[in-house]
């Protein structure tokens, strides 16, 4: 194996051993096609504030992490981030204000990775009047074509309702 190392800090909400054996695998998949050993630990939302201000207080800070959307700019605040590489190029998220996230004063410090969506439920009226049926909605793809064309009749109708989302999170495991 090589001496090149990766630290990375990821935060989980689950116990689920499904999850750690899934990201496990593809970080070693990536391991072996990159020539490089990583350390990948699973944090949870509970611990990781502290995790981190005590990393990077004592200057042992991972390589990667994962941060908490409203976290970035404290932490380009207290000088824990430094800028992202320009040849770190990414493709926006469909959610405008994730990729606003990223950047501060103009720089980007963060890509944006991933929006958790815990429950996804639509009202079947609305989907019958759209010609939205469930297959449309079945993976990402089919999702994002289906919002732009709900916008695109919202421009074209204005009556048609707004779409509403409300976050609601259970307990998490712990």
């Amino acid at each position: 194996m090589t001496d090149k190392k990766l630290r990375i800090w990821l935060i989980h909400g689950s116990n689920d051993p499904a999850i750690s054996s899934f990201l496990r695998e593809k970080f070693s998949a990536y391991e072996n096609n990159n020539n490089i050993k990583i350390h990948l630990e699973l944090i949870t939302w509970e611990r990781i504030w502290t995790a981190l201000i005590e990393a990077f207080k004592n200057n042992t800070a991972p390589d990667i992490i994962q941060l908490g959307t409203s976290w970035v700019r404290t932490f380009v605040h207290m000088d824990y981030l430094d800028q992202a590489p320009e040849y770190i190029k990414t493709r926006p998220s469909i959610n405008e204000g994730i990729n606003k996230i990223c950047y501060v004063n103009g720089a980007q410090y963060a890509v944006p990775w991933i929006v958790d969506t815990i429950i996804f439920a639509g009202r079947k009226d609305y989907m019958a009047q759209l010609g939205i049926n469930k297959d449309d909605v079945k993976n990402w793809e089919g999702l994002k074509e289906v919002s732009l064309r709900v916008r695109e009749l919202r421009e074209k109708e204005p009556e048609i309702p707004k779409a509403l989302a409300v976050a609601l999170k259970l307990e998490r495991d712990t």
